[in-house]
């Protein structure tokens, strides 16, 4: 089954992905576009506005649990920020790899790239503080996120299990999540 999104059929998503990131990669490139695709009217000479105050805008792509993502960041020697929200960290260096990997295979330095790393961090005086301050806002946000995607509610155990030393939440002391 195919669910909108924006509008869209999710059965379309990566074809809409790699369409409007191409485009507005073309967008940041230069202030007049043309532009055919599938997924919108044509632009012929269109000017894009505002322009940013720098010659371009940052782009990164984000990569959660796609290896392809990071795969086309690499091929596109865009900077890559990698989201882990869940399993181990260790787990999420073969997205490294690929990064690094179809970067040098598409021509470019591997040593130029730049890696960004997301997760759910916080620090307080001493662990148990930093636990019970940030738990009540990450279980009310992973109980409504979770509703939609068929999770199940969010367990204090669970919680706990993930801010272990080999767990993807950052939370404890400063000692502990160095």
């Amino acid at each position: 089954e195919s669910f909108p999104l924006f509008g869209y059929s999710l059965a379309d998503y990566d074809a809409l992905f790699e369409e409007k990131f191409h485009m507005l990669l073309e967008i940041n490139r230069q202030e007049l576009i043309s532009w055919k695709g599938k997924f919108r009217a044509p632009l012929h000479q269109r000017g894009i506005y505002p322009r940013p105050y720098q010659s371009s805008l940052p782009i990164w792509l984000a990569v959660g649990g796609t290896p392809a993502s990071a795969v086309r960041a690499g091929k596109l020697n865009l900077p890559m920020t990698l989201a882990i929200l869940g399993g181990q960290p260790r787990q999420y260096v073969p997205f490294i790899e690929r990064y690094r990997r179809s970067a040098e295979e598409a021509g470019h330095d591997p040593a130029g790239l730049q890696l960004g790393i997301n997760s759910q961090f916080y620090v307080a005086e001493d662990s148990d503080q930093a636990a019970d301050e940030f738990f009540p806002s990450y279980e009310k946000l992973m109980n409504r996120v979770g509703k939609d995607r068929g999770w199940p509610p969010l367990t204090r155990d669970h919680f706990e299990y993930m801010r272990m030393p080999e767990g993807p939440l950052f939370v404890g002391s400063v000692q502990e999540v160095i």
